[in-house]
């Protein structure tokens, strides 16, 4: 549907020529708006018949091919029925490994959770490493602070205050801070 937008805006393209790699192909049908998947549309498509595709391309290009099940009940049957055409398409023996790969969207949502759980591990140590070069330069800051300040602790010490009320008040500086 988007390449019926793009290239034949407010007309029907039933019918009319479009050219793919400088070869004209007729329009026969217009595929139903899928819409987007983390951003890319899924519109932007051209369905060739398979003979062209290997008459102009060759055998040897990698090849697609989408399959929609009836429902999620019949995915494992739909499986199977491409498995089964593809290795008696490619004469492959009972014994052979298959050349072919089956993706299905468990895969790729298994793939998904398995990118996001990266990034998201990666994001908890990148955390702690910046809470620990926080934690330095609070430290620092503070022995710094407390340096500069010997004088009103000693003053401090003198009117009577205890070791334990000058760290509760560095403290509380340190914590608000």
């Amino acid at each position: 549907s988007d390449v019926a937008e793009k290239l034949f805006p407010g007309v029907d393209p039933l019918g009319r020529s479009v050219q793919i790699d400088g070869l004209p192909f007729q329009v026969v049908g217009i595929g139903k708006p899928i819409g987007t998947v983390l951003g890319q549309s899924q519109d932007a498509y051209v369905y060739i018949p398979i003979q062209t595709f290997l008459k102009i391309y060759g055998s040897n290009r990698s090849l697609s091919i989408n399959v929609q099940a009836r429902g999620p009940d019949w995915m494992a049957r739909t499986q199977d029925e491409a498995r089964v055409l593809m290795r008696a398409r490619r004469h492959l023996r009972p014994n052979d490994k298959d050349t072919f790969g089956i993706r299905d969207s468990a895969s790729l949502m298994d793939l998904w959770h398995n990118i996001t759980g990266s990034i998201a591990a990666s994001a908890v140590g990148i955390v702690a490493l910046f809470l620990v070069i926080g934690g330095v330069v609070i430290m620092n800051g503070m022995l710094a602070s407390v340096t500069e300040r010997t004088r009103e602790i000693g003053i401090r010490k003198s009117l009577g205050a205890r070791r334990r009320d000058i760290l509760l008040q560095f403290l509380v500086e340190s914590a608000i801070m």
